[in-house]
């Protein structure tokens, strides 16, 4: 049937099959496909469909532009690989330390195409002296240096800023390693890790093409509890994530800031002063914390309430981030079916009851996104699943939470567990276990992992 298929739409259909990103990096920044050679996923496996396939496979060169050293067979395919990709497609590399069977003719090799580098993330992997400094089609930078030694990664560091300066494509850099003065002008995707207030003092005057900044800090860090300096403006800033230390606040202000991913990060008040100072108007929050007890209070704040269009959470966390909805102290609970639940609340109303409230405390909402949240012994990997409740969408994964797993034993743990072996949707939207129940979350029967 293929034999039917003109070979340039061939070509487009095996550019979709390849890989897709698994997730972001700590820093948020979104990755490229970067493919481990492997015969079962593509393009390698392409070629072993038939003759005319191969042919096709092998001349198109957009499906060898991607790259991850961190798993290469052998020298051959290496070579292979890299002839494949042409020389004047730009290249998707992930570079880490030499394993298994790569020898230090594979790195030589595989930086004498760093030149043509339009995605480059490198790992642990410092630059060779000598090594071409031109990055003409470089637009995505990823440097790790923090598992080298201090003296290697400082001296890592200024290659990189010698060569930040023959990047003129340059737009987006994720850098975690020594500190050092980098022309920053021309970035729009910024995140640094770790960080310390000299620098960032120094650096965030020229940020001001800057669309997304990403920073982090320890909280052990004490840098940040000196004299306060003034705020410094970031007036083009639309999504900015804070990890680790909240001292990191006093020093920005963000007028327009619309989307906001907090990571571990307290007090609270701190986030409050930026959203206040900065007079902005949320249209998302991505929530990544065991407890949201520090900022609980934010939810309520004039730049998130009225506007908040998008909300990533844990259901935990947004019991304790909205306010308190009456003297009953109404509490959402973890279900293992599709809807939210209300303690107290006859079992065939509580979703629409739950919803009204979010919705009336979060007006703008259309997507509300739920995740586990929880230190537990064990996690039931699930499937993620979409309802709609009260003019938004709720997407979460399904998961059982019991406090004991003797608990299963019990009348109650026979019973869901026999629902959920009969695959009935019906039976389990009729049972909720308790937030003040919960100790813990294990597999729901033998054989799921």
């Amino acid at each position: 049937m293929s034999a039917a298929i003109p070979d340039n739409v061939l070509c487009e259909i095996f550019i979709r099959t390849l890989p897709t990103p698994e997730s972001f990096t700590a820093s948020h920044l979104p990755r490229s496909t970067f493919m481990k050679p492997s015969a079962a996923t593509s393009p390698l496996v392409l070629c072993s469909v038939c003759a005319r396939w191969c042919d096709i496979t092998i001349s198109h060169r957009r499906l060898w532009a991607y790259l991850d050293s961190s798993s290469i067979p052998n020298p051959q395919l290496l070579h292979r690989w890299i002839e494949r990709s042409a020389t004047k497609i730009p290249l998707s590399l992930s570079l880490r330390p030499l394993s298994g069977a790569a020898t230090p003719h594979h790195l030589h090799v595989l930086l004498s195409e760093i030149d043509r580098c339009q995605n480059l993330e490198l790992f642990g992997v410092l630059m060779p002296t000598g090594l071409k400094r031109s990055l003409p089609t470089l637009q995505s930078l990823s440097v790790s240096l923090r598992e080298c030694l201090h003296r290697e990664a400082t001296e890592g560091a200024n290659w990189f800023l010698a060569a930040l300066s023959h990047c003129p494509l340059l737009t987006r850099l994720h850098w975690d390693g020594p500190m050092v003065t980098t022309p920053l002008a021309q970035i729009t995707y910024l995140s640094l890790h770790p960080l310390n207030r000299g620098y960032l003092v120094r650096t965030l005057p020229q940020l001001m093409n800057l669309v997304e900044l990403h920073l982090s800090c320890p909280h052990t860090w004490k840098s940040f509890n000196t004299s306060p300096l003034d705020p410094c403006a970031l007036p083009t800033v639309t999504t900015f994530g804070i990890q680790g230390h909240a001292g990191l606040l006093d020093f920005i202000t963000l007028p327009a800031l619309q989307h906001l991913v907090v990571v571990d990060c307290g007090p609270g008040d701190k986030l409050d002063n930026l959203l206040g100072r900065s007079n902005c108007h949320l249209k998302s929050i991505e929530i990544q914390s065991p407890s949201m007890n520090n900022i609980h209070d934010s939810f309520n704040h004039p730049a998130i309430a009225p506007s908040l269009g998008r909300l990533t959470t844990t259901s935990q966390d947004l019991t304790y981030g909205l306010p308190d909805p009456g003297a009953d102290g109404l509490e959402l609970l973890r279900t293992v079916d599709l809807s939210f639940r209300l303690d107290g609340v006859d079992p065939g109303e509580p979703s629409e009851a739950i919803a009204v409230f979010i919705h009336s405390r979060l007006p703008a909402l259309t997507v509300l996104e739920l995740d586990l949240g929880l230190l537990a012994r064990h996690q039931l990997e699930s499937r993620w699943v979409t309802t709609s409740q009260g003019g938004f969408t709720v997407t979460r994964p399904t998961h059982l939470c019991v406090e004991h797993e003797d608990w299963l034993g019990s009348n109650e743990g026979l019973e869901l567990q026999a629902l959920w072996a009969a695959g009935s949707e019906e039976g389990k939207q009729l049972f909720a276990v308790s937030w003040d129940v919960i100790n813990g979350i294990i597999p729901l029967c033998e054989g799921e992992s």
